[in-house]
């Protein structure tokens, strides 16, 4: 091998003749073998890729991702089996050999010594490089002089060569690995190489990743995409998935390749058979076969039986491996088989918590069933003792059901329960409660405590009262003794839940009885929840300080008793007392506060409480964008057992901002889901905002008929009929809400007398509460209905009252979106230079996104020009600028990013508002009024 190879003359052409010369075999290397040289026998079909399956997901974004990473040194592709590593290197090998050298060598166990595996590489790098000969059997054997001299070749032939080794798990001769980590660092740069396999372990691969000459492709960029699973499923059956069958495959199977392609068999015989495939699981015979035959048979018997033992456990860490291996090295053997693609996938960069895949863990359960049923009980119960002893008793819980062990259930629910309170999740204590009996329930304070409080927050009443008569008469039964140790403190919390029940406004008497011995943070944590229930009365009930005043000693037991839910809950109380009186600022430091407070638990009820409360703050303070960005992230987590207003507020506010960008439908769509919802529970309150806001965003669409149509599911008519809002009273939120709608009904109509009637009616009632932020809203309405009715002084005086923010009170934004087309009413009196105070416009712009011209800046209307009735808004202004230019509506579409419907919307308003009947008339009346140039 020590002899120099010649280069051709044409260095391509020669490499061209390679490729087209047939398959290096035994007979053509002895032929070329110099005298005294045995012969190496090498198999043909190595040095090609395998023939490549009739059905194929074409995987186009992943092929280019490969060819770009093969301009790197290095190339690893590593992945458990079937998850279609050879099938990308051959779809990416018959693309790239058409117009570059690329040299392929299967590797299986005939080539995993050292001789064998260099004498395949030679046949293969002979089969693209001219010069490259058979390797002898005097060739060196030793690992380093091996790779030494292939280097050396490769460097002589001056050719870029991509070096493909598929398969490379099967070599395990430590000498043979130790030459390829040599041949993988010391090759020359015009040499590039691809390596695959279920387990690369290559020492060269960090040193390169370092050098950013390493790109590592693992099992989840493999995995199949939803379009691709798709695609798979075209091919296979000629029509195509379902996005309820794509999304189900992909969750059984995370994209692995061979267990989509067994899925879709599974369920398909001349056509797909929906409840065949929702019913596909590890245990298919199909995917167990395979999991039995490629991926379990070649482990050791002893590896087999951590991992059949261990199935019970939905996660797994070291520790909880060797108490239910019965091994001591648990957490090397779960990071052995992560680094052997063994199915087995590390949770964090720790090796703290690993998880099996999907369908190896059911196909593992299954087999533990038939082969160990007498082991389940008892693996399931060493889990739950193991996992509750380290302070995890939510995965403790699911274990001890298994284990059919009643009173170990009831002890780690109990544990469970007193946390599921504290952190506010309901659906938790309702799901687990559920799988018990009653009796069991009022058997446990803690238990009982939570599922009551859970079936109150739930609206659940009729339920969570049976059980607390339940709970009370055992716990007063109780007579001296052990047992009735806990009785006066059970008694206690019976007690609070039972003053929220049934809407009991007052507070903990002084000197009531408390057990000594009780958990204190436990009783901080209920007395907290009934001042908390107290103080959300008090906000219906317009009791605004006093009610604040108990919610920040919510908040104090809430810290106290460590409960974040708690602690949320009263700082939202507090945000809400805040801005009913007005004070925007306070308002928005403490939802700003309590958000931060819970940085890092997102999705938990109380950064939910928090992050509605936060979007709701910004939004009120036109910071649009960000309230838009929290409210899509929080409402996949908002449900009917959150707070019914942290439900209405999310869908309300979130719908207002899809109706400001101008998608009226998604709006509805939003409360019309949020009107469901909100009528199973029942609350007046919340129906009444739905209500309203139905009738608004309906009327700011102009389409009346729906505006009726949910004013008569209401029975609004007949309300006002009946002279419900005739008389001032004491204002509440659904009454409030009513009227507003009704009011806006009666203005749009023409019937503004009775409008502005029920409008001073709900503001004098507004006022008299202390509902600042509400009377400032009402009072605009007011401006508008005056203006309406050709009032404009009136109007305008409305309007300068309210104009003037103040160091404590603040201009909400809602006034823009709760009163239809105030902005007109804005730009009218700013452009009759009759504002008192003309705030900054960034203050405009950033509540309304309107900018607005200063009185005598170029573009006012001369005194001489009549003023229009209502002006133009910014965008409108804009369309007529375009129009004055000649263009067509379809150029106006193009220019302005605005859909064509969309401009002939928008021409049609001018045409109205400048009073003209054609194009050129419009253009000359905006020059008149010198709103354009």
């Amino acid at each position: 091998m020590k002899h120099a190879m010649k280069n051709e003359k044409s260095p391509l052409r020669a490499v061209g003749h390679a490729l087209m010369a047939p398959l290096v075999d035994t007979a053509a290397q002895s032929d070329r073998a110099p005298a005294g040289r045995s012969r190496t026998p090498v198999i043909r079909s190595r040095l090609v890729p395998p023939p490549m399956p009739s059905s194929l997901a074409t995987r186009e974004p992943l092929m280019a991702r490969l060819d770009a990473a093969s301009a790197c040194r290095l190339v690893a592709l590593t992945a458990p089996a079937g998850s279609g590593k050879t099938t990308l290197l051959s779809q990416w090998h018959a693309k790239a050999s058409r117009d570059r050298c690329v040299a392929w060598l299967s590797v299986n166990e005939h080539t995993g010594s050292l001789r064998m595996f260099f004498a395949h590489l030679h046949a293969a790098l002979a089969r693209c490089l001219p010069g490259f000969g058979p390797i002898g059997d005097d060739s060196p054997c030793v690992p380093a002089d091996a790779a030494a001299m292939l280097a050396e070749q490769l460097a002589q032939a001056g050719h870029a060569i991509t070096i493909v080794l598929d398969g490379v798990e099967c070599l395990t001769d430590p000498s043979l690995t130790q030459a390829i980590d040599s041949l993988l660092r010391d090759a020359p740069e015009s040499v590039h190489w691809i390596v695959s396999g279920r387990g690369v372990h290559c020492g060269a691969i960090s040193q390169l990743q370092l050098q950013d000459q390493c790109t590592v492709i693992g099992a989840h960029e493999l995995a199949l995409s939803p379009a691709e699973v798709g695609a798979l499923g075209l091919e296979l059956m000629g029509r195509p998935l379902g996005d309820a069958d794509i999304d189900f495959i992909l969750r059984v199977t995370e994209g692995w390749c061979a267990g989509v392609k067994f899925a879709l068999l599974s369920a398909y015989s001349g056509t797909l058979d929906a409840h065949a495939l929702m019913q596909f699981s590890g245990s298919h015979r199909q995917i167990a076969t395979y999991f039995e035959e490629i991926v379990l048979a070649h482990l050791p018997a002893d590896v087999r039986d951590v991992l059949l033992t261990t199935a019970v456990a939905d996660t797994l860490c070291g520790d909880l491996c060797n108490v239910l291996a019965g091994v001591s090295d648990g957490g090397a053997r779960l990071e052995h088989m992560v680094q052997s693609q063994c199915f087995v996938q590390a949770l964090d960069d720790h090796g703290h918590w690993y998880r099996y895949h999907p369908l190896l863990l059911d196909h593992l359960r299954e087999q533990l069933k038939r082969k160990g049923a007498d082991r389940v009980a008892s693996l399931h119960r060493a889990a739950s003792r193991w996992l509750d002893e380290h302070g995890l008793p939510y995965r403790a819980l699911p274990h001890a059901f298994e284990a059919h062990d009643r009173a170990w259930c009831l002890e780690v629910m109990e544990r469970c329960a007193v946390a599921w309170m504290k952190d506010g999740e309901p659906l938790e204590v309702l799901r687990w409660a559920a799988l018990l009996t009653k009796d069991e329930i009022v058997s446990r304070s803690d238990i009982c405590c939570a599922y009551v409080l859970s079936l109150v927050l739930s609206h659940r009443y009729i339920e969570a009262s049976a059980i607390l008569r339940m709970a009370m008469a055992r716990a007063s039964a109780l007579g001296d003794g052990a047992e009735s140790e806990s009785r006066d403190t059970d008694l206690y919390r019976f007690k609070v839940l039972g003053r929220m029940l049934n809407g009991e406004s007052f507070g903990v008497r002084q000197g009531e009885p408390r057990n000594p011995r009780g958990d204190g943070a436990s009783e901080d944590f209920f007395e907290g929840i009934l001042i908390a229930s107290q103080s959300s009365t008090l906000l219906t009930r317009n009791q605004f300080e006093a009610a604040r005043r108990l919610a920040m000693r919510a908040r104090d037991l809430g810290q106290r008793s460590v409960s974040p839910y708690l602690v949320s809950h009263a700082e939202t109380l507090i945000c809400a007392a805040e801005f009913q009186q007005g004070h925007l600022r306070s308002a928005a430091q403490a939802s700003e506060r309590n958000f931060a407070a819970l940085k890092g638990k997102s999705q938990s009820p109380a950064w939910v409480n928090a992050a509605v409360t936060l979007a709701c703050a910004r939004y009120e303070r036109g910071r649009l964008g960000e309230a838009r960005t929290l409210l899509l992230e929080v409402l996949p987590h908002v449900t009917a057992s959150s707070t019914l207003w942290v439900f209405s507020a999310a869908h309300i506010v979130l719908a207002r901002l899809h109706a400001i960008d101008q998608q009226p439908g998604k709006a509805l769509e939003l409360l019309d889901g949020a009107h469901s919802v909100l009528e199973d529970a029942g609350h007046p309150r919340y129906l009444a905002e739905i209500c309203f806001e139905k009738v608004r965003l309906n009327l700011e669409q102009n389409d009346v008929g729906r505006a009726e149509a949910t004013a008569s599911e209401f029975s609004l008519r007949e309300r006002v009929q009946d002279g419900e809002w005739q008389q001032p009273r004491q204002y509440d939120e659904s009454w409030g809400r009513y009227g507003f709608a009704s009011a806006l009904l009666s203005m749009h109509q023409g019937d503004c007398g009775a409008a502005r009637s029920m409008l001073e009616v709900l503001r004098d009632s507004a006022d008299e509460a202390g509902r600042v932020a509400r009377r400032a809203t009402l009072d605009m309405a007011l401006a508008m209905c005056h203006w309406h009715m050709g009032h404009d002084k009136a109007a305008y005086d409305v309007l300068n009252k309210h104009m003037v923010p103040t160091k404590e009170i603040g201009f909400s934004r809602a006034i823009f979106d709760e009163v239809p087309r105030f902005s007109t009413l804005l730009r009218a009196a700013i452009a009759a230079g009759k504002l008192s105070y003309m705030p900054p416009t960034r203050y405009f712009r950033d509540l309304a996104g309107m900018r607005l011209q200063r009185p005598g800046t170029p573009r006012m209307a001369p005194p001489s020009a009549v003023p229009l009735r209502e002006p133009l808004t910014e965008r409108e202004v804009a369309i007529v600028e375009l129009l004055s230019k000649g263009l067509c509506n379809k150029s106006i579409s193009q220019c302005s990013g605005i859909t064509l419907n969309t401009i002939k919307w928008h021409l049609r308003n001018v045409f109205a508002k400048l009073d003209a009947t054609s194009r050129t008339g419009a253009v000359a009346r905006a020059r008149e009024l010198r709103l354009i140039d």
